[in-house]
């Protein structure tokens, strides 16, 4: 057992060990040729500038202790040398503390995660488009038109009446007027042997 803190410290540094291959875990992951197929996301530097400028500098830091206010200084291009070095902290899973695979290592900011990881769930609804009748609240909120509260509204519509058998019902939702119907409706499938099976 390791309780010299700088010994657990050149431990924490070979995080070699931690990291999973991901194709042992998956295996083989099944294609259905009948779906397009999504592409490959990119993040160009031009598109990374623009989250970061989009940023809500009054917003608390994520775990990697980043305020939103220094991510939004990034955008400039003028950073400190010692900022352009990754730096790795590692983050504690379970088990005892004394061991050093019990540590993931971390090294991207929740700021800038989150905003990349919606950008790419945007890309996929829009691209995919969302079932009405069994997505989540959460992943309305992603489709152009709808924000948290017509998506809650849309939730509490399909709670209250029963699935949607139409795009045309969501113009009866609270909040959902002619414009944010005309941006949602392209991203709604209403997959119909969904609703055929749920009301018999």
């Amino acid at each position: 057992m390791v309780v010299d803190d700088e010994e657990k410290a050149n431990i924490l540094n070979t995080f070699s060990t931690v990291f999973t291959v991901e194709n042992e875990m998956l295996g083989e992951i099944p294609r259905n040729n009948e779906n397009p197929i999504l592409r490959v996301t990119n993040l160009t530097q031009e598109e990374v500038r623009n989250r970061l400028n989009k940023i809500k500098i009054d917003k608390s830091p994520g775990p990697d202790g980043i305020h939103p206010r220094v991510l939004r200084e990034l955008t400039t291009g003028s950073v400190p040398q010692d900022w352009r070095i990754a730096n790795v902290v590692p983050i504690f899973k379970k088990g005892s503390k004394s061991e050093p695979g019990n540590y993931r290592p971390h090294d991207v900011s929740q700021v800038l995660l989150k905003g990349t990881l919606d950008s790419v769930v945007e890309e996929c609804v829009s691209f995919v488009g969302v079932d009405i009748n069994i997505c989540s609240e959460i992943l309305l909120r992603h489709i152009a038109g709808l924000n948290s509260v017509r998506a809650k509204n849309v939730i509490e519509w399909r709670e209250k009446n029963g699935p949607f058998i139409t795009r045309e019902q969501l113009k009866c939702v609270k909040g959902l007027g002619p414009k944010s119907f005309q941006q949602c409706a392209g991203f709604i499938r209403v997959n119909q042997e969904y609703v055929r099976n749920l009301l018999r």
